[in-house]
């Protein structure tokens, strides 16, 4: 038997991911989807042409020379056009609603905080992968349908804030590769969260690793600065079946009952 989780990281069942087994579609591959006949909401187009105008009055913090601009990225975004043939923008083949957007790879720093409210009630995935935003957007928090949220590569500072949790739709949630350092602490309320899938390696977590919502399937940590044992709250998560945390400073044996899951664990 496995004693000690240093070594059971690196050897035993709980450790490698596998995007192999992911039923998600990455973000980075959503696309405008334009149907013969067919136009999107003039209120959503409204709004994504507000987004358009805000990000054209802000002003980047800094340059990434090999990002084109926000103003290049929404060249296709025409009042005269179909928002669903719009670069970036992904409606659904029937209802013609935005369901996506994605703004990866484009230097956003010092826009988000611009846009105050994202009026897109249909929206279920946003990307804004390697946009040098610094920091969770907080119009995030009214995007009530969001399913699918990518903020990897970000240089964000900070703690993963409680409200995440509270986000009831959210199944998809990655934020690796950033400059997170904490936890907030758990919101008071119990968990609403239907998250499946939490990816958060390579940050600067401390400390513990905290309670989580018992949804989740795929759970990364790996690569952070997380001491102490770990909680027998992750017990608890009877749906897991992708661990890792590799890579942290962590201690003490293996909770009996992550053993028993073992064979169930990748």
């Amino acid at each position: 038997m496995i004693g000690y989780w240093r070594i059971a990281c690196c050897f035993s069942f709980l450790l490698f991911l596998c995007p192999a087994n992911s039923s998600f579609t990455p973000l980075s591959q959503t696309s405008s989807h334009p149907f013969l006949g067919q136009h999107c909401s003039s209120s959503e187009k409204t709004a994504l042409l507000q987004l358009k105008r805000d990000l054209s009055a802000a002003k980047p913090e800094s340059s990434i020379p090999f990002q084109p601009s926000s103003g290049s990225l929404l060249t296709s975004w025409k009042p005269n056009t179909d928002c669903c043939s719009w670069e970036s923008v992904n409606c659904h083949e029937v209802t013609k609603h935005v369901i996506g957007l994605n703004l990866s790879g484009h230097n956003l720093s010092g826009l988000v905080n611009s846009i105050k409210f994202l009026n897109l009630p249909y929206l279920e995935r946003l990307n804004l992968v390697n946009c040098n935003i610094g920091e969770i957007p907080s119009f995030v928090q009214k995007l009530g349908g969001l399913v699918e949220l990518d903020l990897s590569i970000n240089k964000i500072h900070g703690k993963v804030p409680k409200w995440i949790w509270l986000l009831e739709s959210l199944v998809y949630l990655n934020l690796s590769n950033n400059f997170l350092d904490a936890f907030e602490a758990p919101p008071s309320a119990p968990f609403l969260s239907s998250l499946t899938s939490l990816d958060l390696t390579s940050n600067l977590i401390e400390g513990s690793i905290p309670t989580l919502p018992i949804s989740i399937s795929f759970l990364s940590l790996a690569k952070n600065k997380l001491t102490g044992e770990i909680p027998v709250s992750l017990c608890s998560l009877s749906n897991l079946t992708i661990l890792d945390t590799c890579y942290n400073y962590m201690s003490g044996q293996i909770p009996k009952c992550l053993e028993v899951l073992g064979d169930t664990l990748i």
